[in-house]
């Protein structure tokens, strides 16, 4: 599902947010979770939080997912953290990701501190799903 649908304009916000985080799963990012934050933030209505194993994998995620991003047409307001390599914060509007190194999201606690924002379900590929698509 790394793929948007054939015509990606048609998608709806969940179904975005639902293959950007298939996205982040097929590309091994860890700790995978998306919140529903429309009834406590106005500024967006999802977040993704996942982790990153290093620096590098960090900048992988961030740059295809902005590639895997950008035939939605979902607007993209901006991109922070690029160059420090502990925490990318991706604003696409109604879609926020954020991706920490494993210190970082420890650090920051994001966990924590949106724990009242209802979980939207998603499960990640088992690793012999992963497996059997590579």
């Amino acid at each position: 599902m790394g793929e948007p649908a054939s015509d990606p304009k048609l998608l709806s916000l969940e179904e975005i947010t639902e293959s950007a985080a298939r996205f982040l799963d097929e590309k091994r990012a860890e700790e995978i979770k998306i919140l529903n934050v429309r009834d406590t933030l106005f500024i967006c209505s999802y977040f993704i939080i996942a982790t990153a194993s290093s620096a590098r994998h960090l900048q992988t995620l961030a740059d295809g997912l902005q590639r895997h991003l950008k035939p939605t047409n979902l607007p993209r307001i901006g991109a922070e953290g690029n160059r420090e390599g502990r925490w990318v914060c991706l604003d696409h509007s109604e879609l926020v990701i954020h991706l920490f190194e494993r210190d970082a999201r420890a650090f920051y606690d994001f966990d924590h501190l949106w724990g009242d924002a209802p979980r939207v379900p998603f499960e990640p590929a088992s690793p012999d799903e992963v497996t059997a698509d590579e």
